[in-house]
């Protein structure tokens, strides 16, 4: 009986672990558009504006939203028969977190208005509307995975895209203007929020749940706060650090060259889908490891997970190194192209995520050490990016991300090597990802000679016959390896392994 229960407990687990990445895959697939639409339709200046706003916006959400979400998916779990009014309270806690977000980040740009020009200045105050009601949206997910309804996670990650996209496309062919673009944003995360709100309440009161328990309990704000606190310090230090570059483009750059450099420093958007696919299946995977002691099926796993994510990631960095300018220039227009050196450091970041090195401190426990790995990330992203820019320019900005992700990964690894004493190479997953990079880039090589000696076609063209190649050569590169195919097959078979 016990184990039919964990059987049952896993595969609610999964399926709600996919009901969310298919929600997050629908807002990826329209934020991409809605981001092709704007570079494509917007100057370079107008452009730059709002990244500028919209990326202070989306900081000060992590900032304020302290990892409050996370904190109430973990007491919705551990104290189940107090499940409804933990929700009730959640629901309370982002309404009143939205207002606060929308009133102070308008009083903060008020505040630090003569510090900054003064066209951002009223820009920012007049997005706090938008950042309170996405405040709000954070929580929306939770209730309905609380509530036995995943799906509407999807509902209204759509709903909300579908608002913004379609306001998008009217403003651009009437009036593209900053403030156009600020009112779209404004209704759409309004009526998002306003249908998330009704949705989740409604549900919350047809179980039972009365007026006042929507009021957020101190008691529980204090446990939140207790569970949330280093949660909150290295989510914030890693989202300023993963964001140094850009935070320093928009004070280094012009608006105009902002817009440029923000939407070439685009990663690879399939990296998060993929990763997080992942994490899902291997952490219990790696925790019952382990738990048993059996460190080699420990170490095997995370090796085969690395090899499978890079097999997956690799190609279209390989592509996107390869097409940098052309893609650049293909997807968002050709005024991008002199960007194409930031898009293609951007596209080697699969190298340093593919390995996903957090993970395997989640799985023994081991969280504490992430504030530290956050800070001391950040401070060598900020260092790297700024001395680079001195240097090199825009692509030495980028190359302060990259610096970013190798010493988080770094400060980790060493971690991991005092926790166990095993080889650099090891712990580092040097193997898998070797092997992938090997069996990923064996494909270039005829493209690459493609491109070199085909310079009559039209890039279109030449694009789609090295794509053509690429898959035929990947397919007997992969297809030949016996160990690789089954290698896949026994990863996609993971789920049903965790049920074992």
């Amino acid at each position: 009986m016990g184990r039919s229960k964990l059987v049952n407990r896993q595969d609610s687990m999964l399926k709600n672990a996919s009901y969310l990445m298919l929600a997050n895959v629908a807002s990826l697939i329209l934020v991409m558009g809605s981001s092709i639409l704007l570079a494509r339709n917007l100057s370079l200046d107008a452009l730059g504006a709002y990244r500028i706003v919209t990326m202070y916006s989306a900081t000060y959400t992590v900032i304020l939203s302290m990892q409050f979400q996370n904190s109430i998916l973990y007491f919705t779990t551990s104290e189940p028969a107090l499940k409804k009014e933990w929700l009730g309270h959640s629901l309370g806690l982002f309404a009143l977190l939205g207002l606060i977000s929308a009133c102070s980040f308008s009083a903060l740009a008020l505040a630090l208005a003569s510090l900054i020009p003064s066209d951002i200045a009223d820009l920012l105050v007049i997005y706090g509307p938008v950042t309170g009601f996405r405040t709000f949206l954070l929580v929306v997910p939770i209730v309905s995975l609380g509530v036995g309804h995943p799906k509407f996670a999807i509902i209204q990650s759509v709903l909300y895209g579908v608002l913004q996209v379609g306001g998008y496309v009217l403003v651009v062919s009437r009036l593209p203007t900053v403030g156009m673009l600020i009112a779209v944003d404004t209704v759409s995360s309004f009526f998002a929020s306003l249908l998330g709100f009704w949705w989740a309440g409604a549900q919350l009161k047809g179980m039972g749940l009365k007026i006042r328990e929507f009021i957020p309990s101190r008691q529980k704000l204090r446990k939140q706060f207790v569970y949330s606190v280093w949660l909150a310090v290295a989510s914030v230090i890693k989202t300023i650090g993963g964001s140094a570059d850009r935070i320093l483009a928009s004070a280094l750059l012009a608006q105009a060259v902002f817009g440029l450099y923000t939407t070439a420093a685009l990663e690879n958007p399939l990296i998060g889908v993929v990763l997080s696919s992942f994490v899902v299946a291997l952490i219990p995977t790696l925790a019952k490891s382990f738990r048993t002691g059996d460190m080699d099926d420990f170490w095997k796993n995370w090796h085969q997970s690395i090899l499978v994510c890079g097999l997956l990631l690799f190609p279209l960095m390989w592509f996107s190194v390869l097409w940098s300018r052309e893609v650049l220039g293909l997807v968002y227009g050709e005024k991008f192209g002199q960007a194409s050196s930031v898009f293609l450091l951007y596209s080697i970041t699969p190298i340093f995520r593919c390995g996903s090195f957090q993970t395997v401190l989640r799985a023994i426990g081991e969280t504490r050490y992430h504030p530290i790995a956050a800070l001391v990330s950040m401070v060598c992203s900020i260092a790297a990016a700024f001395c680079g820019f001195k240097i090199w320019g825009m692509p030495g900005l980028a190359g302060g991300a990259l610096t970013g992700y190798l010493s988080y990964n770094a400060i980790i690894i060493y971690f991991m090597q005092s926790r166990f004493g095993l080889s650099v190479w090891k712990l580092a997953g040097c193997e898998p990802t070797l092997k992938a990079l090997w069996m990923t880039g064996i494909p270039v090589i005829p493209c690459l000679v493609c491109k070199l000696y085909l310079p009559a076609i039209s890039d279109g063209w030449l694009m789609l016959i090295t794509i053509s190649i690429y898959v035929i050569t990947y397919g007997i590169v992969v297809g030949n390896s016996e160990s690789t195919v089954a290698l896949f097959k026994s990863t996609f078979n993971l789920t049903g392994k965790t049920r074992s």
